[in-house]
C-alpha cells in the first residue's frame, strides 16, 4: 500500500477512522482477553470480587460467565461498521466496570489475583483494572463520535487484523513471565 493509502486518500479511510481502528482493536483486544479469561476460569474473578466489600455474597460462576459472553460478544461486534457504535458504547459501560472494580479492590487493598487478561495468577483488582477501564473509556468515546467509513469493508478487513495483532500483542505482554522461562537456555546438567 503507497503513502496515499495509508492516509486514507485512496481508501476512504481518513488520519481520524485510523486512530478508530487503533483504539478499536486495542479495545476489542482487552474485551477478547478478559471476556475469555473468565470463561475459562470464572472461579477466580468470583474469589477476587468476593473479598470487596461491595460485594455482599459473592458472584456466580454463572454470572462471570455471563459477563465474559458480553465482554466477547462486544469485541468482536467492534469492528461491524453498521453495530459499532452500539459495540462501542457497550465497551464503555465494561470499562467502567473494570474502573469500579480496580477502585473498589486497590481501595480496599485487595489481595486476590483476579486473574484478568489471562495472567496466571497476576495481581489483585487494582491499577492495572483501572488504566484498561479508562483506555476502553476513552476508546468507546472516540468510536461513538467518529464518523462512519466510506468503505465499511475496508474497515472490517483492517480492524480485524488490527484487532489480531493487538491480541497477539498483549498474550506476549500478560504471559512475558512464561515465555522468559520457556526460551531461558537448558541448564548444563542435560
Amino acid at each position: 500500500m503507497d503513502a496515499g493509502g495509508l492516509r486514507g486518500s485512496s481508501n476512504g479511510m481518513g488520519g481520524g477512522l485510523w486512530v478508530v481502528v487503533v483504539l478499536d482493536a486495542v479495545t476489542a483486544s482487552i474485551l477478547l482477553i478478559a471476556g475469555m479469561a473468565k470463561a475459562v476460569s470464572p472461579g477466580q474473578l468470583g474469589q477476587a470480587l468476593a473479598e470487596l466489600p461491595v460485594v455482599r455474597n459473592g458472584v456466580s460462576t454463572g454470572a462471570v460467565r455471563g459477563l465474559a459472553g458480553v465482554e466477547i460478544a462486544t469485541a468482536l461486534l467492534l469492528p461491524v461498521p453498521p453495530v459499532r457504535v452500539v459495540a462501542a458504547v457497550a465497551a464503555g459501560v465494561l470499562g467502567l466496570g473494570f474502573v469500579g472494580a480496580g477502585l473498589a479492590g486497590w481501595l480496599g487493598g485487595s489481595t486476590t489475583a483476579c486473574g484478568c487478561f489471562g495472567s496466571r495468577g497476576g495481581r489483585p483488582l487494582g491499577p492495572v483494572n483501572v488504566a484498561a477501564g479508562v483506555l476502553v473509556i476513552v476508546s468507546a468515546a472516540v468510536t461513538v463520535r467518529a464518523p462512519a467509513a466510506a468503505d465499511p469493508a475496508h474497515y472490517f478487513r483492517i480492524c480485524v487484523v488490527g484487532i489480531a495483532l493487538a491480541t497477539l500483542c498483549l498474550c506476549l505482554w500478560t504471559h512475558r513471565g512464561l515465555i522468559r522461562e520457556l526460551t531461558r537456555p537448558l541448564s548444563s546438567s542435560r
